[in-house]
């Protein structure tokens, strides 16, 4: 049985100076944000067929409290039924399923296609715990010169 790492959460703010792939700049600011919109967090998830983890990924991230979730899954072409799982929360995020250059590079298209101010993301196996995402914007929204925040890791079978 494979053991699988419930990763903590990695966040992390774009500010002015961050340019993507293509060489646009990024125009999000991470001074704090004084409106009542809250800000966008993008997660992209990395996968190749991984149909045996891949619903309790998407469902730990789509039933998290934080209101303002732009969810990205990257397949990489899988050939299991990593597909038709996906294809049953068809609307509730984006995925795309094309070959890629690995891990790195589907997480980095991912982040070229999100419209966050903060970006995050979720390998495939892993799962997010519940109030997850809302503590990391929470400690990120408290202290505007925090540039990432993370959490720590149980190991789950």
């Amino acid at each position: 049985m494979k053991r699988s790492l419930r990763k903590g959460l990695l966040l992390v703010p774009l500010d002015s100076s961050v340019t993507s792939r293509s060489g646009k700049a990024a125009t999000v600011s991470t001074s704090q944000n004084t409106s009542r919109i809250p800000p966008l967090v993008s997660i992209v998830t990395p996968s190749l067929n991984m149909a045996e983890y891949i619903e309790e990924t998407v469902a730990s991230v789509l039933t998290q409290d934080y209101p303002s979730i732009e969810y990205i899954v990257m397949d990489a072409g899988s050939t299991d039924d990593t597909l038709s799982i996906l294809k049953k929360y068809e609307g509730r995020f984006q995925y795309t399923s094309q070959p890629d250059d690995g891990t790195a590079d589907a997480i980095s298209k991912g982040f070229e296609l999100s419209r966050g101010s903060i970006l995050a993301f979720l390998n495939a196996d892993d799962t997010y715990l519940p109030g997850a995402v809302s503590t990391a914007v929470s400690a990120l929204s408290a202290d505007p010169t925090v540039a990432m925040v993370y959490g720590e890791g149980d190991w789950v079978n």
